[in-house]
């Protein structure tokens, strides 16, 4: 079975995945993520996160002429302490599903009292 191919026990269906286009870039505040996946809306796109594996999914059904795609792209998120993995936001447009991934606040240099005991 090819790397990107799973198979349902239970009615032995392939569904083939495709991997769409992802864009990542980076600045000091955060990581964004650019999944092409055309022809897939809000409902029909899936993120999940699971440890430090971070899976984008969309599908589009089939209609008309046209047979359903599925997308799907993993990636392994390491160094997990530096970024903010409770505030990850998403959003579809025109079909490109957009995700940030914020970095976590470092922690800023303070002074500290002391006092006479």
């Amino acid at each position: 079975m090819a790397n990107n191919e799973v198979t349902t026990k239970a009615t032995a269906d392939t569904v083939r995945y495709l991997n769409p286009r992802v864009e990542i870039s980076e600045t000091e505040d955060a990581i964004f993520l650019a999944a092409d996946m055309p022809g897939v809306g809000s409902n029909g796109a899936n993120i999940e996160l699971n440890d430090q594996i971070l899976s984008l999914e969309g599908a589009v059904e089939k209609a008309d002429n046209r047979p359903a795609r599925h997308y799907r792209r993993r990636f392994t998120l390491t160094d997990t302490a530096l970024l903010n993995l409770d505030a990850i936001t998403a959003k579809m447009q025109h079909g490109v599903l957009q995700v940030e991934i914020p970095k976590a606040q470092k922690p800023k240099p303070r002074q500290i009292k002391i006092t006479t005991a």
